[in-house]
């Protein structure tokens, strides 16, 4: 499948790694729906460059491009066999970079309903997305994409801290630090479909610890 969907670039190393556009590995890049449609990757790559949740650092935004710099150092080609798997998963799946949501700078709702639609746009052809971000609470617009065609939803969420407070610091409904409750909301997410690895410090309290049936690994017990 490889040479049959990525062409001479599949093995062919033709161009230095600091040359063109820096997509995710240099992979082909998807500009819209009808190009994604017409296409039907199995997996796509999709930037959220979004810091508007977070209450303390920002910065985030800038975390897809700094990802897609960072790799493109081994490519290309496309070709990657994995020495451990003894796979190559471009052998295997077509891939590609979908590019970014357009981020409604200020406004967290509507910027959280583009990442929904656009990653609902990979599932509805049945690809895997594959999201790089961006703060904490676009976890929450990325689960209602996923509840909008599966029922139940499970998640190995790896964290310092639960993020299932009502709101956030500053009594915000979409903070970074309150997108598991949002999630909990939807009802497609049930405690025992919950993994929480790696909590530490004085948040949450026992309530929520001894409270609700999930699992919980902390930092000493992994």
């Amino acid at each position: 499948m490889g040479m049959e969907f990525y062409g001479d670039s599949y093995k062919g190393n033709d161009e230095p790694i600091f040359v063109g556009i820096p997509t995710f590995l240099k992979l082909p890049w998807l500009r819209n729906k009808a190009e994604l449609n017409k296409v039907r990757p199995d997996v796509a790559v999709i930037g959220e460059p979004f810091d508007f949740g977070t209450t303390i650092r920002p910065g985030a935004r800038y975390g897809p491009r700094a990802i897609r710099a960072a790799s493109t150092v081994p490519s290309p080609p496309y070709e990657h066999f994995n020495i451990e798997t003894g796979v190559d998963p471009f052998g295997v799946f077509r891939t590609v970079d979908y590019g970014d949501v357009n981020i409604s700078p200020g406004d967290v709702v509507e910027s959280h309903r583009r990442m929904t639609e656009k990653v609902k746009e990979v599932l509805d052809i049945d690809g895997i997305p594959v999201m790089l971000g961006g703060d904490h609470s676009i976890t929450f617009a990325n689960v209602r994409a996923f509840a909008k065609k599966y029922k139940n939803i499970g998640m190995i969420h790896i964290d310092t801290h639960a993020d299932c407070a009502p709101q956030g610091l500053t009594g915000f409904k979409y903070d970074h630090g309150a997108h598991i409750r949002r999630i909990m909301e939807l009802g497609c997410l049930k405690g025992k479909n919950y993994t929480l690895i790696g909590p530490r410090g004085y948040w949450p309290g026992r309530t929520f610890t001894s409270g609700w049936p999930i699992r919980i690994f902390s930092g000493s017990r992994c």
